[in-house]
Order: structure tokens, then sequence, then C-alpha cells
């Protein structure tokens, strides 16, 4: 047995015994005794014959908001996942806000297993703010939360391009390369989604529900989609649509403006740049072809041929490669890896091999550096054509080596008759194929289909 299941198995067994022996534990074991669950066979053991009940003692601190006012606990620096949300769970557990005697007890197990904080960590944030009669904690968790959804795009470029399906999903990736680990990221997303669904004590309805932090649900959904939630974050853009729909209307009322009182999605989507660098409307076209909704493109504006990259979203939608091919040559605005990688796609749907190859070939001579995403779009197409000689490669090395990568080193191996590359280079390509269905959702299952 492994030393970590030991220390888990030991914290499993501290933590039931001391919530069994609490007044809680004992009054839930009297209340669900006589049923026939099964679990509470598993549970015996675990109880005391002390009749005393087990006394929690509670934290008190004169300052308790200080210990969780710490940006870099909130936001993994250069720890991993495990250690930032151990660390996480433990000081909000330490910081007293938790006024729940179950929850206290759960420490043992926080210390040592992840998963664990992950299910735990969305109690912790509702007992505390259950308990939060001046907003205190209100305040100070939504700062952190939203700097958290801030952080992880403040240092991405914001150019990244529309896609087929296939590579929708290594859209967002781009767009969000570098930057925090994707565990952290559904972590804070499922303390979001946990919140939402629970009633606020002085909330008038359900969309009320939705605020018990105060988030740019903007930013949230941006997070969600790049973590391949789409309905999530079709979700939360919806709710940041509505939210600013119903601040612009209050304004109208109380400034007695006269004129139209709807909200088009093109003025949201220019206030939506101006706030946060978000375009509401790029991203709803983004999460509806991930989603594979054909007419929602159209609904949310992908008819109006005003922005290059919308024109060129729905001419990929449409399958009007010569269109978006002309386009990404004409539209010098777009940046230079956007351009190329375009021009790239556009070309192999349209079956322009030859032309495909003397493009590579010229952008082989032209770039010493090339993009990660130029690169896999460049081994696909150079395998597909077959253009052994004239590709970015500079040797076989499986390991590392991502999808197209290994494809393309397989297939020159199996040209070449050097087979035990093959086997490995093929090895290795499959492994990038089951990687990247990790990085997907059961939520929509068509983003997956290119992979499967």
């Amino acid at each position: 047995m492994k030393l970590g299941s030991v220390k888990v198995r030991s914290a499993a067994v501290t933590c039931l015994k001391n919530i069994l022996a609490t007044k809680t534990g004992h009054s839930f074991w009297e209340i669900y005794k006589k049923t026939t669950d099964p679990m509470l066979i598993y549970l015996h053991p675990f109880r005391t014959s002390r009749k005393k009940f087990l006394e929690v003692p509670r934290i008190d601190k004169e300052n308790p908001l200080e210990g969780l006012d710490d940006t870099s606990l909130w936001i993994p620096q250069s720890k991993n996942h495990d250690i930032w949300i151990k660390t996480l769970t433990c000081a909000v557990l330490d910081s007293g806000g938790t006024k729940s005697e179950i929850l206290q007890l759960l420490k043992p197990m926080c210390e040592v297993k992840t998963d664990f904080c992950q299910t735990v960590l969305p109690y912790l944030i509702h007992d505390i703010l259950l308990q939060d009669t001046n907003e205190s904690w209100r305040n100070l968790l939504s700062t952190h939360i939203q700097g958290f959804f801030t952080n992880c795009f403040r240092h991405s470029s914001q150019t990244s391009r529309s896609t087929t399906p296939a590579n929708l999903d290594s859209e967002s990736e781009h767009i969000f390369r570098g930057c925090l680990d994707k565990k952290s990221q559904r972590t804070m997303l499922a303390i979001v989604d946990y919140m939402r669904r629970q009633k606020r004590p002085s909330s008038g309805t359900v969309f009320d529900d939705a605020f018990w932090l105060e988030l740019n649900y903007l930013e949230v959904a941006k997070v969600a989609q790049s973590c391949a939630a789409h309905f999530t974050a079709l979700l939360y853009a919806e709710i940041y649509a509505d939210k600013k729909s119903m601040e612009d209307q209050e304004k109208r009322s109380l400034t007695f403006e006269e004129g139209s009182q709807s909200t088009t999605i093109s003025s949201l989507s220019e206030k939506s740049k101006e706030e946060s660098g978000i375009s509401l409307q790029d991203l709803l076209l983004e999460i509806y072809r991930s989603i594979g909704e054909p007419d929602s493109l159209y609904g949310c504006g992908g008819g109006k041929m005003l922005q290059p990259l919308t024109r060129l979203r729905t001419y990929e939608h449409e399958a009007m490669w010569g269109k978006a091919l002309v386009t990404y040559d004409l539209e010098t605005a777009i940046s230079s890896s956007t351009r190329q990688a375009g021009i790239i796609q556009a070309l192999q749907n349209l079956g322009l091999c030859h032309i495909l190859s003397v493009y590579l070939k010229g952008l082989d001579h032209e770039n010493k550096e090339w993009c990660a995403e130029l690169q896999e779009l460049h081994y696909q197409a150079a395998w597909r054509n077959m253009q052994w000689d004239h590709c970015i490669c500079v040797n076989k090395g499986a390991e590392g080596a991502s999808y197209h990568k290994s494809l393309y080193n397989a297939l020159q191996s199996l040209r070449d008759r050097e087979f035990s590359t093959f086997y490995e280079s093929l090895k290795y390509a499959r492994v990038k194929e089951v990687e990247e269905l990790c990085k997907g959702s059961l939520e929509s299952v068509y983003s997956l289909y290119p992979t499967l």
C-alpha cells in the first residue's frame, strides 16, 4: 500500500470518528439508524461509545478576513494544482469564517486529498456567505475569485482565430496558453456553479441567486468556454447580457431617456470590449460553433459582415472557403499567424494541394519560429500532401511531439522503412489523441467528434 493512501485512510478515519462524535453526528445517527441504508453498516465501526458530545473549538480571530486577503493564495503562482487547492482549502477552514462544525472537522482530509478539497470548497464558501451579515466576506471572496478569472487571460493574446469545429478546443487553448491549470479553472467554475444553484436568503428571484458573489460573468463564461464547458459558458454569457440590459434599463428610467428600450448585442459587445477586452458577440459565435448550433450563428450577428473576423467565421461556417481565402489574403489588420493559419486551412479544404505545398515552402523559408497552432497545421498539411522533405521537422524524436508531428514522423518512418521509429511515433500520436479527449467535456460531445 502506498504511503499516500495510508495517509488518506488515516485522515478519513479521524474525520468520521470526530464527526459522528459531535451532537450533529449523533442526531444524524438517531434519525437514519432505522432506515435500510447500507451506508450505515460502513459507518457503524467509527462510532464511539462516549456519551459526551465532542465540542469543536470555535476559531475566534481579531481580523478573520486578513488570512484570506492574499492574492497569492487564490491564484496559483509556481505551485501545481494539488498543492494550491490543498493550501487554499485549509486556509479557508482556518480563517474562522466557517461556522459548521462538520465542515471544520474535515481539515485532516483536506490536507491529504486533492479531489476532496475540490468537492468541499464550494460548501465552505457557501457556509461563510450564509453567516455574512455585513457583506464583508462577500466583498472579499468576490474580489479574489473575480481576480482568479481575470488572471486567466490577462497576459494572453486576444488574437484567437476562428477555425473549423475540429480545432475549436485548440483555439481556446491558444488564448489561454501559459495561464492557469485547467483543473484549477474547473475548481473555481465549480464554486460559481454551486453557488448559483443555492437560494439566497434575501433574494427575490432565481436570477438573483446567481449573485451570491459579485462577478463579471463574461470573464467567467470565457474561462468556461476554454474548459470545454460550452453550455455553462452560454448560460454565464446570458446572465451577463441580462444584467447589463437591466442596468441600462434602470439608467434610462432614472434619466427619463426616450428611444429604444432594447439593448442590442452589438451595443453589448462594444461595452464588453471596453470593460474587459472580451467581445460578447465573438464569444457567443465561438460557443455556438462549439456546440454545433448552425442557426444560432446568425442569431448573434454572424450574418452581419461588418467585422473581418465575424465575416470569416460566417464564411467558414458556411464552408465558403473561396471567400474565406480571399478575405484572409486581403485583411492585413488580422495578425500574421491568424492569416497564415486561415490560408492553410482554406487551401486544404479547397483541395489546392500544389498551391498549399508551394505556400508551405515559402512559409518554411520565411518563418524562423512557428507558434504551436501553425506548427500543427503545417505538419497536418505536410503529411496529407506527402511533403516529406519540406517540413519544419528537424528530428524524429517522438516523445513530447504533438499529434500531427507524431503522425508525420510515423508516416515518414514507414516510408523510410524505419519500423521501430514508426511504432514509437504512432504510440505517441495515440497518447496525444487521448490527451486531447481529456481536455473535452461531456457537456457537449460535438467538439469531441473530430478527435474521435
